[in-house]
């Protein structure tokens, strides 16, 4: 799959690549993309995990929240992973049909084969022009 075109960075930034790639493997293995780290105030990872099994809800509104709490989020990374969770929803998620801008492009995704990509960090390069606007 050859990257979109447009003027996104073609790299994760540092502090979002372990939770991109946690997610990445998540999602590659069938369950919801979360890769949760919480880092101490030197930016090094404390801890970190992945969803290891299919979850069948979601939260909404925890960017609006992070920002609220003062929680720096650029805006590709963060579409990103709406983007992971909008992945997971067409391709094991079926029955829910998802609809709209979002489920299409995840579909047109999926058809190009970016389950292909071997980590987060290769598939945000493919998708990362698609995710400014």
């Amino acid at each position: 799959m050859a990257p979109l075109p447009g003027a996104a960075p073609a790299s994760l930034p540092a502090p979002w690549q372990l939770p991109f790639e946690l997610a990445w493997e998540a999602l590659r293995a069938g369950s919801r993309p979360v890769g949760p780290v919480l880092y101490d105030p030197e930016g090094q990872a404390v801890t970190a995990g992945r969803n290891r099994r299919t979850a069948h809800c979601c939260t909404t509104g925890r960017v609006r929240e992070w920002r609220a709490a003062g929680v720096s989020v650029s805006r590709p990374p963060a579409r990103f992973g709406g983007l992971l969770v909008r992945l997971w929803e067409v391709r094991y998620g079926p029955q829910r049909s998802p609809e709209g801008a979002g489920a299409r492009e995840a579909r047109r995704l999926l058809d190009a084969g970016v389950l292909t990509a071997p980590t987060a960090e290769a598939a945000y390069a493919l998708i990362a022009p698609s995710l400014v606007g």
